[in-house]
Formats: C-alpha cells, structure tokens, sequence
C-alpha cells in the first residue's frame, strides 16, 4: 500500500502547536486516549491526510498530556510523522497483522518505559492490547493497556466484547492483582448500558478490580464521538480510584471543534478522553521516606 504524502502537514492556516516543556507537577499526570480514525490510510477515515496530521499533532500539543493511547495508527509513516511533532515524546507500538495499530505516546522526561508486551489469548477482534510497564518520576509503577475493542452495535460484536472483558478480567486478575493498572482505549462501548439497546454492559466482568471515571461521561453534554455514543475511556484499579482528579475527566470536544470547526471530518470522529491522577511514591519508596 502507498504510504500518505506528507508534505504540508504543517497545516496552513492551523494555530500552530506547541509543546509546553516547563517543569510540571511531579504528581500530577496527565491521561488522553484517542481513535485518530485511521490516520495514514489512504483509502479510509478522512481524505486529506496532511490536514489531518496536522490537526492530530495540534490536538495532542493542546491536551499536554504525559501519557497518550492512540488507535486507528494505520502507517509507521504516520506515527513517524506524528511523534516526530511532538517533542521530548516517545511511542511504543502493538504488532500485529491487522492494520489499524494502537500505541502509547509518552513524555520521556515524566515517565520511564520499562518493559511492553502484547496481551495475547484474548477475544481481541485480531487487535491484542498492548501492555506496558512505566515508572513515573516519583517512583511509581504502572501498568497500562493500551486497547482497540470489537466495533459493532449488533449482537455478534456485542458478545465479541463481553468475551473479550472477561478474558481481560480473568488475565489481569491472575497477574496484575496487586498492581496499579490503567486500562485506555476504544471500548466500542458503554460502562453504563450498551450501544446495543436493552443489554447491560459488556465490561460488566472488569468492575470486580476496576472503575470507570469517564462512565460519567456518557451522560454528559459532551459525547467522544461524532454519532454522539462516548465509548472511549480511561479505566484505573480501585487502587487507583482514589487519585483521580474527578473535574478534570473530560472530553475535549468542545475545545477542539472551536479550535477546528471540521474537526470531525477533518481529524476524525472521535475526539479525546482525558484524565488527570495525582500519583505520589510507590509502596516501597513511601516506607523509604518515612524511615529516613
């Protein structure tokens, strides 16, 4: 397949993007998932693919997030491009066959890359999340998933879905039950309900460990997609819970059609999902401080 011109992706006539690079909160960490609507397919998702790099690396400089999961990443060139425009960013990425790829996109100077994995033996829709371990600056430790769900209001997708959160469930419960862990991505679906009428939802399996800050986007004036469904979500443990900011789970829709009134025809039709987590020391570097 030909790989996208990019010739002009500065996007003439776009505010330009900036990264802000001064000194943060060391506790406060910045979350964003993203579908980028098959960003680098020629044939699919939007049709002026420098307009919509453009506006994808303008989105993400306007979010400042320290760490970011994209789906719908459909060529190295594109994510080449992409991180390229993103100063002091790094990118891990899922492999596999499928073209649309999912990623993690992080700040290099907040957060450490350990180790990533694909999570195999799931219900997957021929996507596997990616997994990765990450130490933030303060010595906490992280689990994060990156993940792409089975798209489809019908029943087939749907039960794809539900079998695919309790593989999910099962597998992080066997090794990650004492962890922190955030799950980001396209859930293809709700936390309260279903996009398919009258069923409850498929993720019901991962409450058990887990809770859904954006659930409460579903209901708000503000919808992650362009049909007007939120299925986009940050998910953390309930060790977790606790340290999510709660006014700054947000959909940054509003903020980014004033900035791009095509936004959704242009870049994609999804907009992003944020959170914030105040994260202090981990468990082992809390009782170092308090010993010295």
């Amino acid at each position: 397949m030909p790989e996208p011109d990019w010739s002009g992706s500065a996007g003439a006539g776009s505010p330009k993007p900036q990264i802000n690079a001064a000194p943060r909160e060391s506790e406060a960490y910045t979350l964003v998932t993203w579908n980028v609507e098959w960003l680098g397919d020629l044939e699919n998702g939007p049709n002026d693919e420098a307009r919509q790099l453009s506006l994808a690396i303008d989105a993400l400089a306007f979010a400042q997030a320290d760490l970011i999961a994209l789906q719908e990443l459909s060529s190295q060139s594109a994510i080449d491009a992409l991180v390229d425009a993103l100063p002091g960013y790094e990118v891990a990425v899922a492999r596999y066959e499928q073209t649309q790829k999912v990623a993690l996109i992080y700040r290099r100077d907040r957060l450490e890359l350990l180790e990533r994995r694909a999570l195999t033996g799931l219900d997957d829709a021929g996507r596997p999340p990616l997994e990765a371990s990450v130490r933030t600056r303060t010595g906490r430790e992280l689990t994060v998933i990156a993940l792409h769900a089975k798209a489809g209001d019908d029943p087939r997708s749907y039960a794809t879905r539900a079998s695919f959160a309790a593989g999910l469930a099962d597998e992080l419960a066997r090794r990650h039950a004492a962890s922190d862990v955030v799950l980001m991505g396209d859930f293809n679906d709700r936390f309260g309900g279903s996009t398919l009428e009258g069923s409850p939802s498929p993720y019901e399996p991962l409450r058990r460990s887990f809770v859904a800050p954006t659930e409460a986007l579903e209901q708000g004036s503000e919808r992650s997609t362009a049909w007007g469904a939120t299925v986009d979500h940050i998910v953390v443990s309930r060790s977790l819970a606790s340290s999510v900011v709660t006014e700054s789970v947000e959909v940054l829709r509003d903020e980014l059609l004033a900035r791009h009134p095509d936004f959704f025809d242009a870049a994609s039709d999804h907009a992003p999902v944020t959170l914030e987590l105040r994260l202090g020391p981990g468990r082992d570097q809390a009782v170092l401080r308090r010993g010295m």
